[in-house]
């Protein structure tokens, strides 16, 4: 998804991303006191996300004004390798499979990160995508990649869908309807589909929130390295003792 504002993070919020609210306990301590504290990773631990915001860029313009998504819409990335290319191929058949039967129109890009200063943080990365519905109502689609969730039985049950209402908050909140939601996974083909009336899971998502926050602000006052599976994505293993020595 292209974020058509300023990607500068406010200085005195730290950045609180989807991963470390998984699970606060699990990514180590150091890694999470420097993406807590906005230090900068090096580029290419982000290159595993250009195919979701590839797609997830051509799904929103696939629906500009009243229209469902098709084929013809997600064409396949000349810039991808082969093994890109045919995941990417994959998801978009599953997209419109699961979405091609919806007319809606895109309700446009959100921001960078979501303030939240009575927190002390910044929620930052994406936020799935915002459309209303041919009948009106606002509606949030939540694309997954057979990534760590598999498809949950609630909305409550997926992290994603946690953070995805935590950072659409105020545009939820603006509409005064009901939300369609639907977290889809665009490998396995599976998807959840709920229309809700927020309120109660938006209560539920910010008590979470606040938990997940406090726990990570005890993890990183005096943070350690440590080694295991989470190094292999680290944009600070150059410079980390741990396993450089």
């Amino acid at each position: 998804m292209a974020y058509p504002h300023s990607v500068q993070l406010t200085d005195e919020l730290s950045k609180i991303t989807l991963a470390h609210l998984r699970d606060p306990d699990g990514r180590c301590a150091l890694r999470l006191s420097k993406e807590f504290n906005n230090e900068r990773a090096s580029t290419s631990a982000n290159i595993r996300f250009r195919l979701s915001g590839r797609l997830e860029e051509a799904a929103s313009l696939a629906q500009t004004s009243l229209d469902s998504p098709r084929l013809v819409h997600f064409p396949t990335p000349r810039d991808f390798l082969p093994e890109e290319r045919d995941v990417f191929d994959a998801a978009a058949r599953w997209y419109v499979e699961i979405f091609g039967d919806r007319q809606a129109t895109s309700a446009g890009t959100y921001d960078f990160s979501t303030p939240r200063s009575e927190l002390g943080i910044n929620l930052v990365g994406g936020a799935g995508l915002r459309f209303i519905t041919d009948e009106g109502l606002p509606e949030i689609r939540i694309l997954q990649y057979a990534g760590r969730s598999a498809i949950p039985e609630t909305l409550f049950d997926s992290p994603e869908a946690r953070f995805s209402m935590l950072r659409n908050e105020a545009w939820i909140s603006s509409t005064g309807s009901p939300l369609l939601v639907t977290v889809a996974d665009l490998i396995r083909g599976e998807a959840l589909v709920q229309s809700i009336s927020p309120e109660t899971l938006l209560t539920a998502c910010n008590d979470w929130l606040a938990t997940c926050v406090e726990r990570i602000r005890e993890r990183v006052i005096e943070p350690k390295p440590s080694m295991g599976t989470d190094c292999a994505w680290c944009g600070f293993i150059s410079s980390c003792d741990a396993v450089m020595k």
